[in-house]
């Protein structure tokens, strides 16, 4: 069994996943797929735990073959009834110029729902000095208020909906050197972040729901030190049963440690009562670990 596909099966598991035509075709697609990185992001509400979010990262090395099993993934769930996948952003950004080269990671994930309509497909990418795919990518996303004030540094992604809707979202990052630049962290309105929360993460990166509000996602230091500042059971719980599960699978292919991204809305913050939280949970095999394709 492929690797990714290992992984998988242990949240399918943990989850009681529902089958669906959608889940299927991805489930074909990680167990064909030549990438190395599985991301679960469960999404935590006070009513249920969203648990049907899954993307598939791949490597610089692994970029060239990625982008070809992306669009032919693409390709398979346009053909489904009653979706209507809106290319024209993603083949605009993923054009015949598309520079390999300067790229980071990339990778494509589903979000699928009870509601079809909320169901979307997910393309990520990371570049490293490409100022024209940077430009391209701006004049595309809704204006935001202070855009140039932001660091924006090297993250995009793409959602394109099952109803025809389609979204670019950037991901303007900060590092614990920004964190204590004052003028800096108050020009961008975040001097309101509990320092405890800054201290506990290597960076921050913002993301704007419905163009205004922030999202902000935390890359914690160590995770058994952020989570109580969020203190939230069902966190602590998903993030206990991630180690489990990336014990189980290190004890077949060596695995990357564990990292984790935690999400939630500028709002509930402020509020001190966060209850809406997103929770990605980066599984990579290590350089090594055994032929992708047993």
């Amino acid at each position: 069994m492929k690797p990714l596909m290992l992984i998988y099966n242990y949240f399918k598991q943990d989850y009681s996943l529902k089958g669906s035509h959608f889940l299927r075709l991805f489930e074909n697609f990680i167990s064909e797929s030549s990438g190395s990185i599985l991301e679960h992001a469960p999404q935590i509400s006070p009513d249920d735990i969203q648990a049907t979010r899954f993307r598939v990262g791949y490597t610089e090395n692994d970029n060239s073959s990625g982008l070809t099993e992306i669009g032919r993934f693409l390709d398979k769930i346009s053909v489904y009834p009653d979706v209507q996948l809106n290319r024209a952003v993603f083949d605009q950004a993923v054009n015949r110029d598309f520079d390999l080269s300067k790229l980071g990671t990339l990778g494509i994930g589903i979000d699928f729902r009870e509601a079809i309509h909320s169901s979307k497909v997910k393309f990520y990418f990371t570049v490293k000095a490409y100022p024209e795919k940077l430009e391209q990518i701006l004049a595309i996303h809704p204006r935001v208020d202070n855009t140039k004030d932001y660091p924006i540094n090297n993250m995009f992604g793409i959602n394109m909906y099952f109803d025809g809707r389609t979204d670019v979202e950037i991901y303007p990052s900060l590092m614990p050197e920004d964190f204590k630049d004052a003028e800096l962290m108050a020009n961008l309105g975040l001097i309101d972040i509990p320092h405890e929360f800054l201290s506990q993460c290597k960076a921050l990166f913002i993301s704007f729901k419905n163009s205004k509000k922030r999202v902000l996602h935390f890359y914690p230091l160590n995770p058994t030190k952020f989570l109580p500042l969020i203190s939230n059971q069902r966190l602590t719980g998903i993030y206990v049963n991630a180690l489990i599960t990336h014990f189980m699978v290190n004890r077949q292919r060596r695995l990357e440690p564990l990292r984790m991204v935690i999400s939630f809305t500028e709002d509930e913050m402020l509020l001190k009562y966060i209850q809406h939280i997103n929770l990605s949970l980066y599984y990579q095999f290590s350089p090594g670990s055994g032929d992708k394709g047993l």
